[in-house]
């Protein structure tokens, strides 16, 4: 691996913590282990109860900062606020690094000074076990967030290295978005300049049987989707100011993720006559977005339901609602619906009751999907 130390910018490290005692030591060896030192690390104590707070107070050049409880976005703004470095990253409390990961989003913004941050190829990992990294290398190519509206292009902050002057001229880290401030802030960042991919996996995002988002889904499903909705429209309007001939096509990404709150409420409720409207809705709002776009969109809703499908009923009443209550005049949308299921489980609901007429049109038309793609 090429290496620029020599000239690589200072690195802020700023971690967010509340009750990561279990984990936050191997994230701080992770950070102590980077080839590109780090010239600030702050962890921002967001009200822990556990002895997360005693753990890091005891290590060496690490600036702990209280604060009371007030949530992940807004600690990260704090820590901001304490560091001066003009590159920036926000590491998660549980979250692992490569050793040559800021190394590597730092040489990627040396070479493109026009890159607003630089994000790497993320990989989940399961809790309790190793993360699997690719050997270090640097293999660039630009990234534009707004290609995968309204969903999000990289699963955590701890993925990227930001610049601090984009983040300044953006207004910090934004709070106010439940569970989906980092989808905002990757959009928002895009309209000031371009973001850079090293498509290399140097970070590794824990994953846990019961997620924050997962318990979001499960427990306060409309008010969730309610705010992803608000801040995919708010950075529309955002982006509108910038970039007044987009007016039209952004006006159709709002009536797209709309729709598709919508349409979230109506299939949790089962109510056939509203997912209609919602489909018709986001078939307006398909005239001008891209096929990936559509599918994003479609996308968030089904993985918005995903508790509601962990009972094979859930996940059935879901699809018949899908199959039998889509309107036939929302046709670029309806096409789309169908490359979010797989051939397993649409066999599966065949299956399980294989006298119902709607159960073989799903797997008809999954099998049809299949068959029209181009072969590899």
């Amino acid at each position: 691996m090429e290496t620029v130390l020599g000239r690589l910018p200072d690195v802020a490290v700023v971690i967010p913590l509340y009750n990561g005692a279990p984990w936050v030591r191997a994230t701080l060896d992770a950070v102590s282990a980077q080839t590109h030192p780090p010239r600030e690390i702050v962890v921002v104590d967001n009200g822990s109860s556990d002895d997360g707070p005693v753990l890091v107070s005891a290590w060496p050049d690490v600036r702990l900062v209280h604060c009371a409880k007030q949530g992940t976005d807004l600690a990260r703004q704090t820590g901001l606020e304490q560091t001066t470095s003009p590159l920036v990253a926000l590491l998660d409390q549980d979250d692992l690094w490569h050793p040559a990961h800021l190394e590597l989003l730092a040489t990627a913004l040396v070479h493109h000074p026009d890159a607003v941050a630089a994000v790497d190829t993320t990989r989940w990992f399961m809790d309790g076990q190793p993360p699997a990294f690719d050997p270090p290398v640097l293999d660039l190519d630009r990234v534009d967030p707004w290609d995968v509206y309204p969903g999000c292009f990289t699963p955590t902050p701890s993925g990227a290295l930001i610049r601090r002057s984009a983040l300044r001229e953006s207004g910090g880290w934004v709070s106010g978005y439940l569970g989906c401030a980092d989808t905002y802030m990757w959009l928002r960042l895009s309209v000031a300049g371009t973001l850079v991919r090293n498509r290399c996996t140097t970070a590794a995002h824990r994953r846990f049987q019961t997620s924050h988002n997962g318990r979001l889904r499960t427990e306060r499903p409309n008010e969730y989707m309610a705010h992803i909705v608000r801040a995919a429209v708010d950075v529309t309007r955002e982006r509108e100011q910038q970039r007044p001939d987009e007016r039209a096509t952004l006006a159709d990404k709002r009536a797209l993720v709309r729709a598709a709150g919508r349409m979230q409420e109506a299939l949790r409720a089962r109510e056939g006559a509203a997912l209609a409207d919602a489909a018709r809705e986001m078939e307006t709002g398909a005239r001008t977005c891209t096929e990936r776009q559509i599918i994003e969109a479609l996308g968030l809703v089904l993985w918005m339901l995903g508790p509601v499908w962990s009972h094979p009923e859930g996940y059935d009443l879901t699809w018949q609602l899908l199959v039998r209550d889509w309107p036939p005049q929302a046709r670029r949308t309806g096409r789309a619906r169908f490359a979010l299921t797989s051939g397993r489980r649409a066999w599966a609901c065949l299956r399980r009751r294989p006298t119902d007429l709607w159960r073989w049109r799903l797997v008809a038309r999954v099998l049809g999907r299949r068959l029209a793609a181009p072969s590899s």
